[in-house]
């Protein structure tokens, strides 16, 4: 008999819709389970992203901090004429000693620290190295083809070709490396003129305090 006498479903019917309920809460459950898990997860996620970026913002760049005291104090950078090996290479020096022009080179090249100055400095003073062993070389063949022109035209051309393009990365990595002089150099007069106010300050302090004293005892 599938019903009672009340008109009350069977209880093995009654069992199947319970089990079928329970199934269903289950799932549901799980599946609030998983909309919290990825609702954590998201704001985990915009947490960690905002906290970077805060941190990228607190950290400062300490070569573009330098060239900014600078700017504050002179409007310019100062010219290695000395000891700037690279830096007599460049006709235009004028451009080096633009604050703006420095900021632009540290931003451009991806330069953040002192530290990452000096290794890109080493980097290309290495390739100017290359760049300059390889233009001598195409050049001095270059001269030996051009004694007989007509026989070699072709090549001549071509190795012409390649002796330009050299030449012209040559003196783009000498002005890359002019700048990197100019930074370091202005870096070190930074230093040093730092170095000198607590003394220059605690001198005019010590004079202003022994002038007192000397109008006090008249």
């Amino acid at each position: 008999m599938s019903a009672s006498l009340t008109g009350r479903p069977a209880a093995p019917n009654n069992s199947r819709e319970i089990i079928k309920n329970n199934l269903l809460l289950e799932q549901a459950k799980e599946m609030l389970m998983l909309a919290r898990q990825e609702l954590h997860s998201a704001q985990y996620a915009t947490y960690k992203s905002t906290q970077i970026k805060n941190t990228a913002v607190s950290v400062k760049n300490e070569v573009m901090v330098m060239i900014a005291k600078v700017r504050e104090r002179k409007g310019r950078l100062d010219l290695p004429i000395v000891s700037g090996k690279h830096l007599r290479k460049i006709s235009d020096r004028t451009a080096l000693q633009s604050a703006d022009n420095a900021e632009k080179f540290i931003t451009t090249r991806k330069i953040d620290s002192f530290e990452s100055l000096a290794k890109f400095t080493a980097d290309r003073e290495q390739k100017y190295g290359q760049l300059e062993t390889a233009h001598l070389s195409k050049g001095q063949k270059l001269n030996r083809l051009k004694i007989t022109p007509k026989q070699w035209k072709v090549e001549i051309q071509s190795l012409q070709s390649e002796y330009d393009s050299i030449g012209r990365e040559q003196t783009k990595t000498a002005t890359e490396l002019a700048y990197a002089e100019v930074i370091s150099y202005n870096k070190k007069n930074l230093e040093r003129a730092s170095e000198r106010e607590p003394t220059a300050q605690q001198a005019t302090k010590q004079t202003k305090t022994e002038g007192g004293r000397n109008i006090m005892n008249i």
